[in-house]
């Protein structure tokens, strides 16, 4: 694998890189002038929007930067975008009693499934409340950035279960099929924007469902990735494209695994030019080792 250490730079290459770099030691410089205004002392959620603000952030933004090899399906996209999905027609939303948790579903009639108070449209919801409370109140149900994230977060396990808890509360609202569709494809475009033209997307593959009741398996939802990477390639040619990496989740057992191996075989033979590579997903474990 070439990683570039060898590579000579051009007269303007060396002097694009001068211009980075002056900035980079402008940044530390004046952190080191200014501690209160050190951006690296602080938590990344203190400073992570204001550093899109910068010269060197914007410079770095319009860059071409070739790709992405490490993305996980449904945390692309950040938590204004999610939000958007909650206006799509059919969806229902049940609060916990205590408001501390929320749950989605797209049907054309009220869910049957299980719900501690009782499933509403987020279209009625809206309709009766005020809709910029409303939304502010659904957008902290997806991000885990918060005001005092070194008084909630105290420990690796606290944080892992606040980032869990938003793959499981969102799963239903992404495995709508046309949902999942279109967040992947304006992944694929919000990559473009950034100059990246090759990506990488480890999936869990979920089953996928639609309002008519129908359900796709893991199969059917690498074959929907394959659809929407051809889709966009031929909207937009000069994207270079995309593979898939199955990567369901670890601490299982030894049956399922197997069968985690069954639909990557499968996949292969439908797709070996898609199909990039076989992982697992989770959190580390490091006990005994």
């Amino acid at each position: 694998m070439m990683v570039g250490n060898s590579i000579e730079l051009s007269d303007s290459e060396l002097m694009a890189n001068e211009i980075i770099m002056d900035l980079k030691r402008e940044v530390i410089d004046y952190g080191f002038r200014n501690p209160k205004h050190y951006h690296l002392s602080k938590h990344f959620f203190e400073y992570k929007e204001m550093v899109k603000d910068t010269k060197l952030y914007k410079i770095l933004k319009s860059m071409p930067k070739g790709a992405v090899l490490h993305g996980h399906d449904t945390a692309m996209l950040g938590p204004d975008y999610v939000l958007e999905l909650t206006y799509y027609d059919d969806l229902w939303i049940c609060f916990k009693e205590d408001q501390s948790d929320i749950s989605f579903i797209f049907s054309k009639y009220r869910p049957s499934g299980w719900c501690e108070t009782k499933w509403e449209r987020a279209e009625d919801i809206r309709s009766t409340t005020n809709v910029t409370e409303f939304d502010a109140k659904l957008r902290k149900f997806f991000t885990i950035v918060i005001d005092n994230p070194q008084e909630v977060y105290t420990d690796v396990n606290t944080v892992w279960e606040y980032f869990s808890k938003y793959f499981i509360r969102t799963g239903p609202l992404f495995t709508y099929k046309p949902v999942w569709e279109k967040y992947y494809y304006d992944t694929l475009f919000a990559l473009r924007e950034d100059n990246i033209m090759y990506f990488e997307i480890r999936s869990v593959l979920p089953p996928l469902y639609d309002l008519a009741g129908n359900v796709y398996d893991s199969v059917d939802t690498a074959k929907s990735y394959k659809r929407v990477t051809e889709k966009f390639k031929k909207d937009y040619p000069d994207f270079f494209g995309a593979k898939l990496i199955y990567a369901p989740l670890k601490l299982v057992d030894r049956a399922t695994v197997k069968n985690y191996i069954k639909i990557a075989k499968e996949i292969h033979e439908l797709m070996p030019d898609f199909l990039a590579g076989f992982d697992l997903v989770g959190k580390r474990i490091w006990e005994g080792l």
